[in-house]
């Protein structure tokens, strides 16, 4: 069974702030590199300009600073839920969303760098309404795949009709459809009339080149979703026995979904998992595929293995985690696993949450 070595803070914002929404760790250059968007105290989270998007550096994982470039400028007035990646030819790769208070003209932009401190201008990627939420390299293959997502109100509500597709690149810049919303839609399992909300998906290659993905599957959020579900499920007392008269109606709705698909990612094969949010992926040298995310009840983060076989998801270890969680950040270095994630359990305040990294001996 894996092992916790160490988790430490290592970035903390000013009280009544939120730290998260970061999700990459990278070792570059002999030096950690990982990012961290801390909220704006009194402002909407998915305001544009209402967070402040940051990308720190270590040298040894202890000490953590903020990169002194221009690096927070790059999507600076944006609500950017960045992303670092390392391309084939050995650059840092920051992904952002620009225009994020507009779902029409929400697009996906990277920007790029030699050296992790000085970022070029972002470059517009993808089709409008369609954001990353990750992008992720094949090595062996040269190649970049993302899912993305575009979201429509449903008819005479807030629900919403998602439409998630798959796209391609050779370069990180020119990205092309391999599969389109129908062909997603046609492949993956039903879901109730009022749960149509699928998004947050990690991907990973194994070395013959099949791919596996991880997505978030739920309703609408906690303010409206219990607004808009229908009557039997949004009442009072469901939402306050939650376990014992709502879980095997309303947690079908709340399904990860884990994928398996060999070249060219045309064709997948699905399967219903526990519930999830924010997911990771990750593959060890000894050929495991370990998955991390935000879990519920409680919440908290913990570490999958994931049974490529059976498709579905054993739970390993939970890190110190509660309240406002997730994000993770997955690296491998010195033998050990390291995951970066934001978590409020040290403030003992839901939306107060810091950034910490862990070291696990899988």
């Amino acid at each position: 069974m894996p092992t916790l070595i160490a988790v430490n803070t290592i970035w903390q914002g000013p009280s009544g702030s939120t730290v998260g929404y970061g999700g990459s760790l990278i070792r570059f250059h002999h030096q950690w590199f990982c990012n961290v968007r801390q909220r704006v105290p009194g402002e909407p989270s998915r305001t544009a300009g209402s967070g402040q998007e940051m990308v720190l550096t270590s040298p040894d994982g202890d000490e953590w600073r903020p990169v002194l470039t221009n690096a927070e400028q790059t999507f600076r007035g944006h609500d950017t839920f960045a992303r670092l990646a390392v391309t084939p030819d050995n650059h840092l790769m920051m992904l952002g969303t620009i225009g994020h208070a507009d779902p029409e003209k929400m697009q996906s932009a990277v920007s790029f760098s030699s050296d992790g401190h000085t970022w070029n201008e972002p470059t517009i990627i993808g089709d409008p309404g369609f954001p990353f939420w990750r992008i992720n390299w094949n090595m062996s293959e040269g190649a970049a795949y993302a899912f993305a997502q575009k979201i429509e109100p449903g008819s005479g509500t807030r629900w919403r009709d998602d439409k998630i597709r798959l796209y391609r690149s050779d370069n990180g810049v020119d990205f092309k459809i391999v599969m389109d919303e129908t062909a997603f839609t046609a492949s993956t399992p039903a879901t109730p009339d009022y749960v149509a909300h699928t998004f947050e998906t990690a991907i990973c290659f194994n070395p013959d080149n099949t791919c596996i993905a991880l997505m978030r599957r739920q309703r609408g959020s906690d303010a409206c979703g219990w607004k808009d579900a229908p009557p039997d499920i949004a009442s009072r007392e469901n939402r306050e026995d939650w376990r014992n008269k709502s879980r095997n109606q309303w947690s079908e709705g709340h399904t990860g979904l884990l994928g398996i698909s060999a070249p060219p990612y045309t064709e997948w094969r699905w399967a219903e998992v526990q519930r999830l949010a924010q997911p990771n992926l990750i593959r060890l040298p000894d050929g495991r595929i370990v998955a991390g995310g935000r879990a519920f009840e409680p919440k908290r983060v913990p570490l999958w293995e994931v049974d490529r076989n059976k498709m579905s998801m054993n739970e390993l270890i939970t890190l110190p985690s509660a309240g406002f969680v997730g994000y993770p950040g997955f690296a491998l270095h010195d033998g050990k696993l390291w995951v970066v994630y934001h978590s409020a359990h040290e403030t003992g305040i839901y939306k107060e949450s810091n950034l910490y990294l862990a070291r696990v001996e899988m």
